[in-house]
């Protein structure tokens, strides 16, 4: 969703935020890369206890927006098309773990 999102100032891409058990808040960060905002998501996703909630959210007010065409750089969303190759993960981490 990260690195499918358009990118200007890197805003939202930084405020894809991972929340355990509630919605995360906005951020004021940039990242353009995305990378950083990976990274964070990815040492939160680890502490992820079983049973607990996971929210991916990106609470600025254009992300509607952006998801549904606002954007030429994402004219087809970002979370509609990872929702869409879900599957194709899914099968590739089993394979990996094979």
């Amino acid at each position: 969703v990260v690195l499918k999102s358009p990118v200007d100032t890197g805003r939202f891409r930084a405020n894809w935020l991972i929340g355990i058990g509630a919605v995360g808040t906005t951020t004021e960060a940039t990242d353009k890369s995305g990378s950083s905002t990976i990274a964070r998501g990815t040492q939160q996703i680890l502490q992820v206890q079983l049973g607990q909630s996971i929210w991916i959210s990106n609470s600025l007010p254009y992300a509607r927006r952006l998801e549904y065409g606002y954007s030429r750089q994402a004219p087809t969303g970002m979370v509609r098309t990872t929702i869409a190759e879900w599957n194709r993960f899914l099968d590739q981490a089993a394979r990996d773990m094979a």
